[in-house]
């Protein structure tokens, strides 16, 4: 099955913080990617569009969807308060649900405002593609060699990241934790056209968790695996936090689920060298087997026959 991912020529994909939104998706997955504005003169059994549009993209694309017998497409969805968002685009991929041949990709196991979206749908159907790990993404850094800390970092916004709003807070105004975390302040949003606080994004992203031995990690108030759940992996860190839906059989017994209060930050960074490096290690290679790209695709190739 022939796959091509779509992105906007006109968006800011270099601006992104992370890798999970735009081109890099697709190249993951091993897929073809393609400007949005070449599908009707691309070959394809199935076309899967990023839902990052700019407003010029609409006419090309809705000249495609209405063209009569075609091949079926499908919406990447990445945000579970997608149905809030008041954005042109989003709105445009919103209200295509049930149009003919249109189908929708969600890279997280669906929860909040987008599964109830999604609950509602007559003929569009729902594949699941999680974010494919990337084994050359991975950074070479011994354990012992770290510092035993926890590296914090993330939006800050005690509504959907509750646990990591806390720990933030604790971190805060507590001067025994202090040594025990590597907060990093979230860089913000390039993409939207306001400056970026900094700029340790993507492999710097990566490079600055793998000096700590610990990767604090919080699945939201949905439950949803972030592409931080991969990037732990890369950096080859000990995993402390929440787990998502649908991760813990996977991960077995290499994460420390954990509030991350001092006593369990004194007790998970004062971990014996060969402990944290197996945890470490075993993470990795769950992760590396779960979110294996030829795997996923497989398994979103039997997906998609099950329906079309």
């Amino acid at each position: 099955m022939r796959k091509v991912f779509f992105t906007s020529r006109r968006f800011p994909f270099h601006l992104v913080i992370y890798p999970g939104s735009g081109p890099g998706f697709g190249k993951a997955y091993g897929w073809p990617v393609e400007p949005l504005d070449a599908i009707a003169s691309t070959a394809f059994d199935v076309a899967i569009i990023e839902n990052r549009l700019e407003p010029d993209d609409i006419a090309p694309l809705e000249a495609f969807l209405a063209g009569g017998r075609r091949a079926p497409v499908f919406f990447k969805m990445s945000d579970p308060e997608t149905p809030r968002s008041t954005n042109a685009g989003v709105r445009y991929i919103l209200g295509k649900a049930d149009a003919p041949g249109v189908h929708y990709l969600s890279v997280y196991r669906p929860a909040g405002p987008l599964a109830d979206f999604f609950a509602g749908l007559k003929r569009s159907q729902v594949a699941v593609a999680p974010f494919a790990y990337e084994p050359d993404r991975e950074v070479e850094a011994p354990i012992a060699g770290r510092w035993r800390r926890v590296f914090l970092s993330g939006a800050r916004n005690g509504r959907v990241y509750p646990l990591r709003e806390s720990f933030n807070r604790r971190a805060s105004w507590d001067p025994r934790i202090w040594p025990l975390v590597d907060r990093l302040p979230h860089p913000g949003y390039p993409d939207t056209g306001r400056p970026a606080r900094h700029d340790v994004m993507r492999e710097r992203f990566v490079a600055r968790a793998a000096a700590s031995t610990h990767f604090f990690l919080d699945p939201s108030r949905y439950r949803v695996e972030l592409m931080k759940y991969l990037e732990c992996a890369y950096a080859g860190s000990v995993p402390i936090g929440a787990m998502p839906a649908g991760l813990a059989p996977a991960v077995g017994g290499n994460f420390l689920t954990s509030d991350c209060r001092l006593a369990d930050l004194r007790r998970a960074t004062s971990m014996p060298v060969d402990e944290a490096t197996s945890m470490a290690g075993g993470y990795r290679a769950a992760m590396r087997a779960a979110r294996d790209a030829q795997v996923l695709d497989a398994a979103l190739d039997g997906q998609i026959n099950a329906w079309l």
